[in-house]
């Protein structure tokens, strides 16, 4: 558990820390893959975790899904968004609880015009905030 989580700390220092001159479509793409990787070996040491616990390679599916949000941004092809969402959807069905995923769903399903989904998913958020202030 501690070598993944010092994987995700490092990925994430590298992303954080990339220059806009080294930011290219060939780089994210490298990146996104490299993240899914991750992500799929890193489920295994979750696989005995309750469906309410988050699994500990969540933040990798978030980093790919941020690395497919940058290639739209770069290239303007859908075909990112629905890369990023797969991604998300399958993190999703392993960490149900997970609210930075839900959040980032919101956002690409917004961004492809799915209004109904992300309006849905938003009210649910909305009312798991609710029963927690009660």
């Amino acid at each position: 558990m501690g070598d993944l989580q010092r994987v995700i700390n490092v990925r994430k220092l590298q992303r954080i820390n990339l220059v806009t001159s080294d930011i290219s479509v060939d780089t994210e793409s490298s990146l996104g893959s490299k993240y899914i990787e991750e992500y799929m070996a890193g489920l295994e040491l979750g696989s005995n975790l309750p469906v309410t616990e988050l699994q500990p390679a969540d933040d990798l599916a978030i980093l790919a899904g941020h690395a497919f949000v940058s290639l739209w941004t770069m290239t303007k092809e859908e075909a990112h968004l629905y890369n990023a969402a797969v991604v998300l959807e399958f993190a999703l069905v392993k960490s149900r609880m997970s609210f930075q995923i839900r959040l980032l769903l919101v956002r690409i399903y917004r961004l492809l015009g799915e209004y109904s989904y992300h309006f849905g998913m938003l009210c649910v958020l909305w009312m798991r905030s609710q029963a927690l202030h009660l």
